[in-house]
């Protein structure tokens, strides 16, 4: 029988635009084209399939019946890091909308160690029609996931954030809302999702045969791939080449071989996207949640983002940051690889990426989904305010991320490269009080940086250097100056680096949570301060090892304890030692 549906709409906030069945001249073929969608007719590469799912304003209503012997076998399924995602288990239910069935359909239980719940709670699922009846369809979709959202509680970023992505030229499957009861038990408000699989692929790229391949759980490219499907490939666009090319030790020939194996400005647009909305669960950061498509149309490999309801978590991170992905470490640690991300995050910025219109969408999808919790909760005044504060919250992240990026981009622009045994003079000293009352004096006869603390006063020198991958030797001369009367001079002094973006430490520059510290003004191994005595000048170095692609760092002459300092200014240099980019 065809299953026709009607979708249950939320009050529009705009709207669809392309997001309709387009119009034909001939309105009997657009009728029978509309009809083989519902019903299940018309292949994977139908025009227009799942498009009322994802308009604003659609969610739909799903009655999921599981029979008793099926629900023990899903009750006795849990998440294991160890277990390959493909082997999930699978079991057929019936679903229901309206008046209209599907059946069989698989069901499995989804999530991973933050977001899985089991059966009886309010577990996340995937839906696929076509597994056991190859030629059933919902709303022309073959595969559909409902995710409770449990790591985002505005259940808004997975919409927003897939949106802007395709803006950018990063396909990604669609989001949209729906509701659903289980055995009779109401489950809530979930987040649809388009399902990954080659109709979803053929949407996007002109050959879908792939192979489409899945990122197993917090593994890289170095571990064995799950083939979603089609066929492994071998030679030059297989992920053994890629895994070659990004270990290549020469920066020149790894840029060439991972150019030949990868669609280089799709990654790096993905890249781009990924810092701008900082993507901290994602490949190249966290070495999670993604797939790789080999489009034959090139014969490289391209990769996806999959899960993004953990997006712009922390505001202030670098404009480039170093993460767990090999690939995207391989192609940032190379100038020409962090140039080209660098480019497409100012364009995305300067184009979609515009702070007024991401928020007035986020709290356009917000209010949407606040009142269809409300009605799930039996509330006669909207959303709960919990989901509006956890709304506003996201909202005001957004503004302080775009508000981070645009300071960042101004600042780095004036950063200056330097090659392997080249030196800068670092200028633009400011003076800043660590404790106490110090006090400050640029000194002209010799040229010098000048400190004199009382008892319990510290305070320091400051310039900002924007410094790329790579490690450095700061260095120059100092000596205390002299005191009136009796005073022994006590003073202690040195330099420090320190990176005001940098959340975890010592010499690990990863941004995975269990590694960040509270102190966001992390000192660098070997930016120690160091003690001098005597009058005579004394040579200091400092030796700077930057892990980040593009790192943001203060440069500190520093002196703390009773008595006066001076740091010569004209033998102050930094020296660039090493430069995996170019060297």
């Amino acid at each position: 029988m065809c299953n026709t549906n009607v979708i249950r709409r939320l009050p529009r906030i705009f709207e669809p635009g392309n997001s309709r069945v387009h119009e034909r001249k001939r309105p009997g073929i657009a009728a029978a084209i509309l009809v083989g969608i519902l019903c299940g007719r018309v292949g994977a590469a139908a025009q227009g399939a799942g498009d009322d799912l994802f308009a604003d304003g659609a969610a739909v209503h799903l009655r999921i019946e599981v029979p008793p012997a099926a629900m023990e076998v899903l009750r006795r399924y849990a998440f294991r890091r160890e277990v390959r995602q493909e082997e999930r288990t699978s079991v057929r239910c019936t679903v229901r909308e309206g008046t209209n069935s599907w059946s069989p359909v698989a069901l499995h239980l989804k999530g991973s160690m933050g977001s899985f719940r089991n059966v009886d709670d309010a577990p996340s699922f995937t839906l696929n029609f076509s597994k056991y009846a190859p030629r059933q369809r919902f709303h022309g979709l073959e595969k559909i996931s409902l995710n409770t959202s449990v790591q985002d509680p505005t259940r808004v970023s997975e919409k927003l954030c897939r949106e802007l992505y395709t803006r950018g030229g990063i396909p990604v499957p669609r989001a949209g809302y729906a509701t659903a009861e289980w055995n009779g038990r109401r489950l809530g408000v979930f987040v649809l999702l388009e399902g990954w699989n080659e109709q979803f692929i053929g949407r996007h790229f002109g050959d879908s045969r792939g192979p489409l391949y899945e990122g197993p759980f917090l593994s890289d490219i170095d571990h064995e791939p799950i083939v979603a499907y089609g066929q492994a490939a071998a030679g030059r666009s297989s992920i053994p080449r890629l895994l070659s090319a990004a270990r290549e030790i020469d920066p020149w020939r790894r840029w060439v071989r991972m150019g030949e194996a990868l669609d280089m400005d799709r990654f790096a647009k993905l890249l781009a996207l990924d810092f701008l909305s900082w993507n901290g669960d994602g490949y190249a950061l966290h070495a999670n949640n993604y797939r790789i498509f080999l489009d034959r149309s090139q014969n490289r490999l391209v990769f996806l983002p999959h899960g993004m309801d953990q997006m712009f978590t922390l505001p202030d991170a670098p404009l480039l940051a170093g993460g767990d992905g090999l690939v995207a470490s391989a192609v940032l640690s190379i100038p020409e690889g962090r140039q080209r991300v660098l480019d497409h995050v100012r364009g995305f910025r300067n184009s979609f990426f515009q702070p007024d219109s991401i928020r007035t969408r986020a709290l356009q999808l917000g209010s949407a989904v606040g009142q269809l919790l409300g009605r799930e909760a039996g509330l006669t005044n909207g959303a709960p305010p919990a989901h509006t504060q956890a709304v506003a919250d996201f909202v005001q992240r957004i503004t302080e991320r775009i508000h981070s990026i645009d300071q960042q981009l101004a600042a780095s622009s004036n950063a200056t490269p330097i090659r392997t045994g080249e030196s800068l003079v670092p200028t633009l000293w400011t003076n800043r009080t660590v404790a106490g009352i110090p006090f400050f004096e640029q000194c002209r006869a010799p040229a010098a940086l000048g400190i004199s603390n009382a008892p319990g006063s510290a305070g320091a020198w400051v310039t900002v250097q924007w410094l790329e991958q790579g490690r450095y030797n700061l260095r120059g001369v100092m000596r205390r100056g002299p005191l009136s009367g009796a005073m022994t001079n006590l003073a202690t002094c040195g330099f420090r680096v320190l990176a005001p973006r940098k959340r975890s430490l010592g010499l690990d520059w990863g941004w995975d949570s269990r590694r960040r510290a509270g102190d966001e003004r992390i000192q660098l191994t070997g930016a120690l301060l160091s003690a001098a005595s005597g009058t005579n000048w004394a040579e200091l170095n400092c030796e700077i090892d930057v892990r980040q692609p593009l790192a943001e760092l203060e440069l500190l002459c520093e002196a703390s304890g009773a008595g006066a300092v001076l740091f010569d200014l004209h033998s102050l240099r930094l020296t660039r030692l090493t430069d995996p980019g170019r060297d």
